[in-house]
């Protein structure tokens, strides 16, 4: 028997209402408003009128934690979580009123054994997180396409459904549904694309195209973005432009003219990369840090300022030795630091300490835990360095801005003018344009914000056939 022990809030139960017996749906809310809740809703509602024998999860495999604990909460199941050793499946699915928690990976290792689950019992599908299948071409993608057929139920659910570029959501879409006659009618990939340099040819055409793709998939889908629901908290952002010193700027300059000799005019995605890294961290690896860059200075005064008003704080960069150096610099506080070198027991712990400890400080890459963590009790974050990737930013930026939260939050930008960093940010700014502003909130074109990028995003021209 299923029982569903909370109580959905008004926008929430909107989607589940809409979403609940459709075929297929996209559940699209924005980072923090609760899709798993609702998510979970629609899984027991399949379960407890018999349109579904069981409902299988696939999420990413730091998550699966934060499901098993969703699931506690908010009901009296416990999702069986099928466990491989040296590719020997230990026991067999239990399809009646059940719910599967997989890992986007085990898609992999126990292949066969979820193709028999969709091909002997009537399956619902759920993916989370489902920009993993954002290429049409992967292997992920194509696996996950040999579900979509066999699925009774299938709902795809992300607060980022457009994690890079535009076109990014059209594979999420035609899994869904991969009708010829729906597929027909989608705008192309090439209509859909913001190059790698930022350099739009034409900006009304690519407004309309997104307004066509969002226009498609309405029918099936249900948005619910932080600005229609107004939060008791604010969150402010502020972007702060800083100078590189010195010596800081002699080695930056150094590596720029180097790469500039070798390719000229038009730099390879993997040598911008190695721009954006010497602005982060300047030093070996191996080697200690000689000086304080201009972030390191702003960072340790104004850290030190909310630790003295109890504030708790998290600081995002993009490599593992910029998370281990701003450890090490702000030694002090006794920071708690994840990055790709942790284990997922081990991060988990460490981010329940996190959690636990007031005032705080936690330092993470944003590849470890940018989706599905609740970071609310922090009330201040820093982007000590920047993605290229959209999703990246959007995610982490809302770990500590979450439905619950009480307090104001401020997330503050730290970038060096007139580097690949300014570059970076104007390029952000554009994509969440089009990707947040226009295809989530349908808000109209904003030439202010988009024509003034031009400046910048001309510096650096990226090699799109290499990229």
């Amino acid at each position: 028997m299923t029982v569903f022990k909370s109580h959905l809030l008004d926008y929430q139960k909107q989607g589940f209402d809409k979403l609940k017996d459709l075929p297929f749906g996209c559940l699209f809310l924005d980072p923090g408003l609760g899709k798993t809740i609702t998510s979970i809703a629609i899984a027991q509602y399949w379960l407890k009128n018999g349109i579904c024998d069981t409902v299988c999860i696939f999420t990413k495999k730091h998550l699966i934690k934060t499901w098993q604990d969703e699931f506690q909460i908010h009901t009296n199941l416990t999702p069986i979580i099928p466990k491989v050793k040296n590719n020997s499946f230990r026991y067999s699915f239990y399809p009646s009123d059940s719910v599967q928690l997989l890992h986007y990976n085990s898609t992999q290792t126990i292949l066969n054994h979820i193709l028999y689950l969709f091909r002997h019992f009537r399956v619902g599908l759920i993916l989370d997180e489902c920009q993993v299948i954002k290429n049409l071409d992967s292997a992920m993608t194509k696996r996950f396409s040999m579900f979509s057929s066999l699925a009774k139920r299938k709902l795809i659910l992300t607060g980022t459904p457009i994690a890079n570029r535009p076109f990014d959501i059209l594979s999420q879409v035609r899994f869904l549904n991969p009708s010829r006659h729906f597929t027909s009618v989608l705008p192309e990939q090439g209509v859909l694309d913001i190059p790698r340099n930022g350099l739009i040819e034409d900006f009304d055409k690519l407004e309309s195209s997104i307004r066509s793709l969002r226009s498609h998939i309405d029918e099936f889908s249900f948005f619910y973005t932080k600005e229609k629901l107004k939060l008791k908290s604010k969150r402010n952002i502020e972007y702060i432009g800083l100078d590189l010193n010195i010596q800081h700027r002699k080695i930056y300059i150094n590596l720029a003219q180097n790469l500039q000799r070798v390719h000229g005019k038009r730099m390879l995605l993997k040598e911008l990369g190695e721009l954006i890294k010497a602005c982060s961290n300047p030093f070996d690896d191996h080697l200690k840090q000689e000086f304080l860059t201009s972030k390191d200075v702003y960072l340790v005064k104004d850290i030190k300022s909310k630790m003295r008003n109890n504030k708790s704080c998290v600081i995002w960069c993009s490599f593992i030795h910029t998370s281990e150096r701003l450890a090490n610099l702000l030694k002090q506080y006794n920071p708690l630091c994840v990055n790709g070198t942790l284990n997922i027991e081990k991060r988990n712990r460490v981010i329940d300490a996190f959690k636990q400890t007031s005032p705080s400080v936690l330092i993470a890459t944003m590849q470890s835990c940018k989706e599905g963590l609740n970071l609310q009790n922090a009330t201040y974050a820093y982007f000590y360095d920047l993605s290229l990737k959209l999703e990246d930013i959007l995610q982490a930026q809302d770990r500590i801005h979450r439905l619950s939260q009480k307090e104001d939050v401020f997330i503050k930008f730290l970038f060096y003018k007139n580097t690949i960093e300014s570059w970076i940010l104007d390029l952000f700014k554009l994509k969440k344009h089009f990707s947040v502003d226009i295809f989530n909130n349908f808000l109209r074109l904003n030439p202010d914000k988009v024509f003034g990028t031009s400046h910048e995003l001309s510096k650096y021209l990226v090699n799109e056939k290499a990229a």
